[in-house]
């Protein structure tokens, strides 16, 4: 099966069910475990689902998935909330979602 065709399958089962687990679409593809995660994983990334422990979740229709955010958006983050720090703490900014404060 070629993978346009596992991507849209997979899709389906999130439109009829809300959820899939990997073991759920590598039965149903007879297909291998790390097949389904990579798959999973483009998707996530194209913002179609919802890359979770063990599978996956239908995204809603306005998210913002972690791959969309810009650098740009995470420096108007970061001055945003050094401005609202005390002086002596550190902001680290990071690839990731999460910024950590060290005060």
């Amino acid at each position: 099966m070629l993978t346009k065709q596992r991507h849209e399958l997979i899709l389906k089962l999130l439109e009829e069910n809300g959820s899939v687990t990997v073991a759920e679409v590598k039965d149903l593809l007879d297909a291998s475990e790390s097949t389904v995660r990579r798959d999973i994983t483009a998707l996530d990334r194209e913002g179609k689902l919802v890359k979770v422990f063990g599978g996956a979740v239908a995204a809603k229709e306005d998210a913002v998935t972690a791959h969309e955010y810009t650098v740009a958006q995470k420096l108007d983050l970061s001055g945003r909330t050094s401005a609202s720090s005390h002086p002596s703490s550190t902001r680290c900014l990071h690839g990731g979602n999460n910024c950590g404060d060290r005060g």
